[in-house]
Formats: structure tokens, sequence, C-alpha cells
């Protein structure tokens, strides 16, 4: 009877030709777009990850001047901001690719945020989020960057599958990969306390364990002093006017220490939109939704992790929260950030509103939730029992 259910699912959901079709080329069209943007751009934030390539095993992976030379001598440019500032691991990765020319390192990392982004949009397995990628700013911006944030989206789509199937531990195993840009999760233990998913903490715990063990393997022991220092450089912070966070909109109000009372709110909200009820894609949007707001330091390629938030909160709130959340998912919303000041203050006081929304009893349930394209349990029993 089980099978027969399976079946019956599957034949009545199956995708037509038409729309393999439109999925054909809205996959083919974003990738044009993507890889005309990073052409344009020629991904200068890449320049950054080539150093940490160079320079991982040796004393000066977060020297200044070390990440100076390596850039000169690779590009003849050098930008302030762009030194190597993520943890040893990850600079291990971007090994293999600083022993190519920059070009075609900058070439292939480009073609594998391109793929991550579609592999992101197969976990999710929603259609018409292919579109949206294509026409939220965010996304074809932080492509041409050179920033790794598609990546990001592949770690919190395949951590949601896996939460969904029962799989919390290796859920947070995934999660903690997102330790790359481990910020953009800081409200993650909310999320972990607040709706009791220890097995999904225990598994960032240990990924996350695993990874500071190998930074210590490649970087040595005095590593923490110097990473600390390098993301305490003003002169990697650049651009405060055009941040999605409270730092940004007290700085553009002139309201100075009001930065904190925000910071409060949203920790507050975040607190309060977390049913122990609700589903892992629900808690991580308002997680990455959260962070974005507290952290001193992140722009608008970071709010690319918002296109997933925003859906789940399009598809699953209910009242004016979804609307809300389907105006940002516009693309003049994003662009707001880049406006000239105030203008950019209105981006988390949005984002600030939309939580506050979540709190007030439109978080959906675990049951009424499956985002990933793929039949939820009530979906499968409910084609079990028809006949």
């Amino acid at each position: 009877m089980y099978a027969s259910g399976i079946r019956r699912y599957t034949r009545h959901t199956s995708p037509s030709h038409h729309s393999r079709l439109i999925i054909l080329l809205l996959g083919t069209a974003l990738v044009l777009e993507l890889g005309a943007v990073a052409w344009l751009v020629r991904c200068p934030d890449f320049l950054g990850f080539y150093a940490g390539g160079r320079l991982v095993g040796t004393p000066d992976l977060y020297d200044a001047d070390a990440v100076r030379h390596v850039q000169s001598q690779a590009s003849g440019t050098y930008g302030e901001s762009l030194r190597f500032t993520r943890l040893p691991y990850y600079a291990l990765l971007f090994k293999p690719l600083s022993m190519l020319p920059l070009p075609a390192a900058r070439a292939l990392w480009v073609a594998l945020m391109i793929a991550s982004v579609l592999l992101f949009l197969y976990l999710w397995g929603e259609r018409d989020l292919m579109f949206l990628a294509a026409v939220f700013f965010p996304i074809p911006f932080t492509v041409s960057q050179g920033q790794d944030v598609p990546l990001l989206l592949v770690w919190v789509a395949l951590a949601i599958r896996l939460s969904a199937r029962g799989h919390d531990l290796a859920a947070g195993l995934v999660l903690a990969l997102c330790g790359s840009k481990p910020h953009l999760f800081v409200l993650l233990p909310l999320l972990v306390i607040r709706q009791r998913r220890w097995k999904l903490g225990l598994g960032v715990v240990l990924g996350g364990t695993l990874l500071v063990a190998v930074s210590f393997a490649v970087a040595g022991p005095r590593w923490p002093l110097e990473w600390y220092a390098a993301i305490s450089d003003p002169k990697t912070h650049p651009g405060l006017d055009h941040m999605p966070n409270f730092f940004s909109f007290a700085y553009n109000l002139g309201i100075g220490r009001w930065a904190w009372a925000g910071i409060a709110a949203t920790v507050a909200a975040a607190w309060l939109a977390l049913p122990r009820a609700a589903s892992l894609a629900w808690g991580l949007s308002i997680v990455m939704t959260g962070s974005l707001l507290v952290v001193p330091h992140c722009y608008i390629i970071d709010c690319a992790l918002l296109l997933p938030a925003l859906w789940v909160f399009w598809k699953t709130a209910r009242g004016w929260t979804r609307y809300l959340a389907a105006a940002l998912l516009n693309p003049p919303a994003m662009l707001l950030i880049a406006a000239s000041p105030p203008w950019p203050a209105l981006v988390p006081a949005l984002l600030l509103t939309l939580l506050g929304g979540a709190t007030l009893g439109h978080s959906p349930t675990e049951s009424s939730l499956s985002f990933t394209g793929r039949p939820s349990r009530a979906d499968w029993s409910a084609a079990n029992t028809t006949r």
C-alpha cells in the first residue's frame, strides 16, 4: 500500500515536458547572467581568497604586507579591504586554485559559484525560486564580486533536507561548514536552545571543533591572535553606510548608541519567533535574517542568504508578514542598501519589522512545511491513504 501511494503521488506531481523546458530555459538564462556579470566586474573579492591560498602554511597568512605583495604580483592591484580574514582551514581549500594563474583560478572559482547557485536551487526544489535568483540582486552581485555566499546557500539547503528526514546530527555537521562566515549565523544558538535541537547543536560543535583543529594544524598556535588582529583592522570594514545592519542604521540616521537598542530588539524578536514546533527551514530563516542585523560586518553580498529566508516567510507566514517578505524579494528593496544615505537605513528597519511580524503567531508548524520540492510526511500519508 505504501509503494502504491508513492507511485500515485509521483504520477500526479511529475513535471510535464513544458515544465522541464521552462526549468532548462530559466537555468540557462541564470548561468548566462551570472557568468556575464562576473566577467564584467572581474570578481575583486577573489583576490583575498587567492592570497590566502598562496600564504597558507606560512607565518604570513594574515600579514597585510605579504597579502599586498601576492595580490600585486598576481594582478597588479591591491585592496586594503581584501585581506584574507577567514579561518586558516578555509585558506587550505584555496591552495589548488592559488597554484594557477589568477585569470584561470578566477574563472574556475566563478564556475564553482554558478554551479553552487544551481545546486542550491536543485536542493531547494522550487522552480519559481530559479526566476527569483536571477532578479534578486544580491545573488548576481555576490557572484560578480567573487564571494563564496553561494556555498553557504548549498549548506543551508542540504541541512534543511537532512533535518526534514530526521538527521539533525548530520544537518549540524553540514551547518558547521558555514563557519567560513560564522558571523552570518551568530544567532544559531537561539535556534538550538529554543527548539531543543540538541543533536543539531552537537553536530555544529563537532564539525566546528574539527575545522578549528585543522586551522591549528596548518597555521600554528598563534593564528587566533593574528586572525583577530586582521578582522579588527578598520580597513577590512569599509562602507559602514552601506550595510544591512543596525550599526549602519544608527550611522546613517546619526543616532549613535541606538544601534544597540535595535540589536536587542532583533535578538528578542528572533527568540520569540522560534517556536519549538517550527521547522528548521523556518528557524534558519529567522537566524539568517536576524544575524545580518546584529553583526558589525555584512554587506549586500551577504543578503544573498535572504533569498531562501524571504521565500520561507512568503510561502509560510500568514497575514501582512508574507506580503512584506514578497516586497523585500523585489529587486528595488535590496538596491536600497547601495543608495545614498539615509535610504540604506530602510532595509534593517524592514527586516526587523519582518521578524516582529513572525512573532505575532504567523510562524507555521512543522507538519505544514515542505520547502525542498519533495513531499512532506503529511503529503505521503495522504497519498498512501488515497485509493
